[in-house]
């Protein structure tokens, strides 16, 4: 396995010169350290899923009922036009996963290896998964899995086919999955070593840092960014989280920190992530919060839950300060824009960076020269950092693959100080190794680099990075957010 900053002499298979600090490809800023080509016996079947040629992965292609939904209302925020099917769908982010395979095949060190996807209709529905429901049907598709021979899972969360359910439903059968979303710190320990994350966030990172900013840069400054006469007045905080366990964790722990510094929720609103009943359950919890005064939502929400929690203030003549999680400008524009100008968002991006510029686009066009992966789906910008995670722990592994020296490989690995999807840590979390986070605020005329149309997250204090661990980084105590054009 590698040792952070050790290299030896050589070359590797895709003909990078090894030397101190060179990296196993020359684009991207987290590729782990060179290594030269190997020749040898790589010890064969090492594990589940792999042999002397090969790495399986499999990839699940969801059987939704509740799709339709969720495309009624997202339409083409989901990275697809409204009249996608759903198996269309995900059809173009399995095309996305094997374009960026075919480049990653060639110039990480697999030991004489080749990682190969295998797909699969599932029996569950994710979006009923998510509410706990179906949970059989998870259990069934992860043992499809197995059968497939599967090493790891690759399946796509946006639409797709990976859920907390199913990621647990892996672990139990032997293999590593690495999508998970917002996950607590106890959930990756609890399901060691198979369950990882990186397109977004640790949970308990995030969280512990959106509450820390909270007592440092909002407790006990007049309302600044909120309308209807809420302006000027000490903010009141309530917050609104999943209600299932690993989410509510999160909520917890934000909780608890703000309270640390004497910050008391006026009213915390737990509730299900259940599409057929969002309309329902926003207008109760606008409600609520209207009704415990409330001048600031901590909204650690789903992606969709906002478009209907924002319809429903209008309705109630409620304008108070968002502070919410970053899914990007089309989600963004779900949401009502006279409740959206007075939103701040918390997340390893503040605003999306321009296409041609980034890693992820590079990568899909050096294997098909002049394409956009934005033509093939919109959020490939996730897959992408989902792949180079996979590769970095399959690099540092070494050629004894298993899901343990997967793990402690990617312990090993040096931090990555920055770069479009920040800074990574994994000696701080091999399991999720981003370590920082950023400020945005929503422009209602901000050109959006993501996808050319009108509206999107501008990044504050010129996008700066902020690392979760220092908050003496932030900027000084008691000083507002550098957000809004100021």
């Amino acid at each position: 396995m590698t040792t952070p900053g050790a290299y030896a002499p050589g070359t590797t298979v895709s003909g990078v010169a090894c030397g101190p600090n060179v990296k196993q490809v020359t684009w991207s800023a987290y590729a782990p350290p060179c290594v030269p080509a190997f020749h040898g016996n790589n010890g064969g079947a090492t594990s589940q899923g792999v042999t002397a040629s090969t790495i399986t992965v499999s990839f699940r292609l969801a059987n939704s009922g509740e799709f339709g939904a969720i495309a009624s209302i997202a339409g083409p925020a989901l990275g697809e036009p409204s009249a996608s099917s759903a198996a269309q769908f995900e059809q173009n982010q399995l095309d996305v996963l094997n374009t960026y395979i075919k480049l990653f095949n060639k110039t990480f060190e697999l030991y004489g290896r080749q990682v190969v996807i295998k797909s699969f209709t599932g029996q569950g529905d994710p979006l009923q998964e998510i509410q706990g429901q179906d949970l059989s049907a998870a259990n069934a598709d992860a043992a499809t899995a197995k059968s497939l021979g599967a090493y790891a899972d690759l399946s796509s969360l946006i639409a797709g086919g990976d859920t907390q359910p199913y990621e647990e439903d892996l672990a139990h059968n032997g293999i590593i999955s690495l999508g998970a979303i917002y996950m607590p710190q106890q959930w990756f320990q609890q399901f060691s070593p198979y369950g990882y994350g990186v397109a977004f966030p640790n949970g308990t990172g995030l969280g512990t840092a959106v509450a820390q900013y909270g007592c440092d840069h909002l407790a006990g400054l007049p309302v600044a960014h909120a309308g209807g006469g809420l302006d000027g007045k000490p903010r009141v905080f309530g917050m609104l989280v999943p209600e299932n366990p690993a989410y509510a964790e999160v909520g917890d722990q934000i909780q608890s920190t703000l309270a640390s510094c004497g910050i008391k929720l006026a009213s915390r609103i737990n509730y299900a992530l259940d599409i057929t009943t969002g309309q329902s359950q926003a207008t109760n919890a606008i409600a609520q919060l209207k009704s415990a005064g409330v001048t600031t939502v901590l909204c650690a929400c789903d992606p969709i839950v906002p478009s209907f929690l924002t319809q429903t203030a209008v309705q109630q003549s409620f304008f108070p300060e968002w502070d919410v999680l970053w899914w990007g400008d089309p989600l963004g524009r779900l949401s009502t824009t006279s409740e959206w100008v007075n939103a701040i968002s918390f997340g390893d991006l503040a605003q999306a960076p321009v296409p041609s510029q980034t890693e992820a686009y590079r990568a899909f066009e050096a294997v098909q020269p002049g394409t956009n992966p934005g033509n093939e789906f919109l959020y490939y910008p996730q897959l992408y950092a989902t792949m180079l995670l996979f590769y970095d722990g399959l690099q540092a592994a070494g050629p004894d693959l298993t899901p343990q020296n997967f793990l402690k490989g990617m312990s090993t690995l040096p931090p990555v100080a920055g770069g479009e999807f920040g800074a990574w840590n994994f000696q701080a979390d091999p399991y999720d190794p981003s370590a920082s986070w950023q400020l945005g605020w929503w422009n209602q005329n901000l050109t959006s680099n993501l996808d050319g149309q009108q509206g999107g997250w501008q990044g504050c204090a010129s996008g700066a990075t902020f690392a979760y661990n220092a908050p003496s980084s932030w900027g000084p105590p008691h000083t507002p957010p550098p957000c809004f054009g100021s």
